[in-house]
């Protein structure tokens, strides 16, 4: 969520995401985004797939060398980022499952992605007015396909529900509206129904395992989106950014792991063990 100088306020998917599974956290991240600057181990092998993948899209690393490109990027976010150590200890390990992943990408879901598209797209389009003010959408598509498709490639610890996906996945309805409403600068004409892929790439030890995991789209799923935009415009505007929003604790990032604002929050009143305890 950011506001600009005019007023004008553009949600990203990420900060919606954040926001939906607790409006705290969603407000913290506005308020006190430092506490957040460290990247976990798991996301950075994330950023070093997704390099690996772009470079290959724009042609300027050959598939066969896509686990080279992806190893060397994970070595140099080590070196360059603030790096949230919790499942591993090593840079290598991270850099061998950015490797292993690629390479899975290049086998397994490379060859259902139609070439020619827009890759690491960034967009900013406006949906609607609100007391005056503009509110919309802004973030960046990791591939947008000239078949009216679009994709995001995901690394992850375990397969994908596609039921769960379909339900209530946010970043496929922020991207999909952004394209119909002109992020791609009408170069090719979204419309509704759009199809979403999840381009998943699961980590393993020994090698990583891939899903192409599919979600529609349309007008009714832009629609419900809307009505949460304006929620939290009147939330904002009702509640500022200087007093607590509701918190929601029922969900696994709430905790002193995960949640980077845990000791300003629930770990202000609870400590860890009194969540753990058990008969």
């Amino acid at each position: 969520m950011l506001v600009d100088t005019d007023g004008s306020i553009w949600f990203r998917q990420s900060w919606l995401e954040t926001a939906m599974r607790c409006n705290e956290r969603g407000r913290l991240a506005l308020v006190q985004p430092e506490f957040a600057a460290a990247t976990s181990d798991a996301a950075l092998i994330g950023t070093a797939t997704h390099a690996a993948i772009a470079a290959v899209l724009t042609a300027d690393c050959d598939p066969a060398q896509i686990g080279e490109h992806a190893h060397t990027e994970a070595l140099k976010l080590c070196e360059t980022e603030q790096v949230q150590w919790t499942k591993w200890t090593l840079p290598t390990q991270l850099a061998a499952h950015a490797s292993r992943c690629a390479q899975a990408w290049v086998r397994t879901i490379q060859p259902f992605v139609t070439p020619g598209g827009k890759v690491e797209h960034d967009f900013k389009v406006p949906l609607f007015q609100q007391r005056g003010r503009t509110v919309g959408l802004a973030g960046t598509i990791d591939y947008a396909s000239p078949d009216g498709t679009l994709w995001d490639w995901k690394t992850a610890s375990k397969k994908y529900d596609q039921r769960g996906k379909q339900r209530t996945a946010i970043q496929p309805t922020v991207y999909a509206t952004a394209a119909l409403h002109g992020a791609l600068d009408g170069e090719w004409p979204y419309r509704y129904p759009i199809l979403f892929h999840f381009g998943v790439m699961v980590r393993g030890e020994a090698t990583a395992t891939t899903q192409v995991v599919d979600v529609m789209r349309t007008k009714a799923h832009e629609s419900w989106l809307t009505d949460h935009l304006r929620t939290y415009v009147d939330l904002a505007d009702a509640m500022g950014v200087k007093r607590p929003w509701p918190r929601n604790e029922d969900h696994y990032l709430c905790n002193s792991v995960w949640c980077p604002w845990w000791s300003m929050c629930k770990g202000a009143r609870l400590a860890a063990r009194d969540d753990e305890w058990k008969p």
